[in-house]
């Protein structure tokens, strides 16, 4: 299957397992390729087992962006996926991030939760992200696109 799930410490605590591709001659980074979160190791899996994918690379590069979210602050932000794909004919560049769909809309609920408060500050600051790499990807020709659990769900 590609996917190994592991337990890690100290300046691994994030890291939720390793990838190994069946398919490693699309695959365009370094190794050991490890994964942060279950919908990463899908996405992984998918981009792997897919033969529209010609190639993709994970974490291949940071863009800069101001986080709105932490005084304006210059922040360093590291895009999931770059990928080539034929979508209709047509090969195609996307970056890909990957995120719950949580995470993707504005929180709504008591405005004076500290748990809304924090939902709120992750919901700008991902905005603030998207915004960069959106416009950073349109630059480099490619499409900047969020994938969520129900990208998952159509499939």
């Amino acid at each position: 299957m590609g996917v190994k799930a592991t337990a890690h410490s100290g300046k691994y605590r994030n890291i939720i397992g390793k990838f190994t591709p069946n398919h490693p001659e699309k695959y365009r980074g370094s190794y050991p390729l490890v994964y942060k979160s279950k919908l990463e190791a899908r996405m992984m899996l998918y981009l792997d087992s897919n033969q529209n994918v010609k190639s993709w690379v994970y974490e291949p590069a940071s863009i800069q962006y101001i986080d709105k979210s932490d005084r304006n602050r210059k922040k360093n932000y590291w895009i999931d996926f770059m990928v080539e794909m034929v979508v209709n004919g047509t090969l195609k560049r996307l970056w890909i991030e990957v995120k719950p769909s949580g995470e993707t809309h504005k929180p709504t609920g008591n405005k004076y939760t500290s748990t809304l408060l924090e939902s709120t500050k992750t919901y700008i600051k991902n905005l603030c992200k998207w915004t960069a790499a959106k416009q950073l990807a349109k630059h480099r020709g490619a499409e900047f696109m969020i994938v969520t659990e129900d990208f998952f769900k159509k499939k």
